[in-house]
């Protein structure tokens, strides 16, 4: 499978998953944003969420499907032609030009539900181009209705999309979100294994796969591989490794081995640099560091943002005896060189810096690491950072 097996174990699939069904199964009017860049697997996750629901005997034929694509419903009117057509109403409803778009939808609806006793589903794909539309007339409706069991799904690669709703559509939005982030494994195995378009070369390519799976096994490669993952998330840096990778394939057929990935992996990261980074942090920068590490792994690595942190931050203080707590303008300052450091990357848009979401670029055995080194640490800190999470 190309996203994993355990896909459906994930709590993002999970979370997707209860929620429709609650929707289907109790009535419950909801609306989640489903967000990451193109490969992150959205609409993979989104296809087997589906298959799921499809092959479960308590939501099988409970529910219909609306499907609406940004780039081809441009404006309302073809909106609603399409949802007409989707629901199969195109004998109740004929002319649908003499009422507004809300009297439209309230209509729609209406029949639905006296031709079925269904929950709809709204998948709305290219979600960012919908806020384009005049008012955003069918957003705000489709938020806003609340007397019919219906789930409005946004899709969108846009990380800032939630900035472009108006204020009215903001009010009646859910608020629920999922943010994916692509696996660089998986673009590892998409760049190195082939698929043949034609039967020439067969053997070759075959041969060639075999070769590369064997080292993706590789244990050693797998740990570096980790360690690479946990330090980026950029594709172009995966694929610059990879092209030095094969450029190391000679005429007589003798290909690279794990070995050769691994000396290039550590070479382009090394943990060594970025472990003297942080042993130059003052102490308050020491502090939102823990604070972040501390967030990532309740989190499981979501991504935070300055005001989470120095909550959690001013959560330490508050519990610790001796320690003196920095003012919020003061450890702004420290966030902002923190950013500068490139430890942290900001993963959203131009927004309100307190508001901005960021992601670690160091890892934790890093962190842990740099702080051991930083002698001068006062004791109470150093065991934040090893304790159990505050």
């Amino acid at each position: 499978k190309k996203y994993g097996s355990d896909l459906e174990s994930k709590p993002e699939f999970v979370k997707l998953f209860e929620l429709l069904r609650r929707t289907i199964l109790y009535g419950e009017s909801n609306s989640l944003l489903l967000v990451g860049p193109p490969g992150s697997g959205k609409t993979f996750m989104v296809e087997k969420v589906l298959d799921e629901l499809y092959n479960t005997k308590e939501t099988l034929q409970l529910f219909s499907l609306v499907r609406l694509n940004g780039l081809i419903h441009t404006d309302d009117k073809i909106a609603l032609k399409t949802i007409i057509k989707q629901l199969i109403l195109e004998n109740e409803i004929e002319d649908c030009s003499n009422k507004s778009f809300a009297e439209n939808l309230n209509l729609i609806l209406e029949c639905f539900k006296n031709k079925n006793s269904k929950s709809i589903i709204f998948i709305l794909d290219e979600f960012e181009l919908f806020c384009s539309h005049h008012n955003q007339t069918l957003l705000y409706n489709l938020f806003d209705v609340a007397q019919s069991p219906i789930f409005v799904l946004g899709i969108t690669s846009n990380n800032s999309v939630v900035e472009l709703l108006e204020k009215r559509v903001k009010s009646r939005f859910s608020h629920r979100r999922i943010t994916l982030f692509p696996s660089i494994e998986n673009r590892l195995k998409d760049l190195l294994l082939p698929e043949s378009l034609s039967k020439e070369n067969l053997d070759d390519i075959q041969e060639w796969n075999n070769h590369v799976s064997d080292i993706l096994e590789d244990t050693n490669l797998q740990k570096s591989f980790k360690l690479f993952a946990d330090l980026t998330n950029n594709h172009n840096e995966i694929g610059n490794i990879l092209l030095q990778f094969i450029s190391q394939i000679q005429n007589n057929n003798k290909w690279p081995n794990a070995t050769n990935l691994i000396d290039l992996l550590n070479h382009h990261y090394n943990e060594d640099s970025q472990v003297n980074i942080l042993t130059g942090f003052s102490i308050l920068e020491i502090c939102l560091l823990i604070a972040m590490k501390h967030h990532c792994e309740i989190y499981d690595d979501q991504p935070f943002n300055f005001k989470m942190i120095y909550t959690r931050y001013l959560k330490f203080c508050n519990s610790s005896i001796g320690v003196q707590v920095e003012p919020q303008r003061v450890a702004m300052k420290a966030f902002q060189h923190i950013v500068q450091l490139e430890c942290i990357v900001p993963i959203t848009g131009q927004i309100q810096y307190e508001h901005q979401m960021f992601k670690l670029t160091v890892t934790f055995d890093q962190i842990s690491t740099a702080i051991k080194k930083c002698t001068d640490l006062p004791t109470n800190i150093s065991q934040w950072a090893i304790s159990s999470i505050v």
